[in-house]
């Protein structure tokens, strides 16, 4: 085997573990990215289950006031 040989082989090789760590950080970053969405339907979930959706939504109201002009 000539040096020639053995330097594409190594090569070949290293293209084989960066594509293969690349497929796998790909797949690592899908599935953080499913995580955060089932935690984000969890929350809204455990919101709606608490009677704490408006709450949670950073919503504030406050009850109508009759109009003393009105009927």
């Amino acid at each position: 085997m000539n040096q020639s040989t053995i330097n594409n082989e190594l090569v070949s090789m290293a293209s084989i573990h960066v594509l293969d760590a690349q497929a796998r950080l790909a797949d690592a970053q899908s599935a953080e990215i499913a995580a955060l969405a089932d935690y984000q339907i969890s929350l809204v979930d455990l919101a709606y289950a608490t009677g704490t959706l408006i709450g949670a939504s950073n919503v504030e109201w406050q009850p109508l006031r009759p109009d003393p002009d009105g009927p």
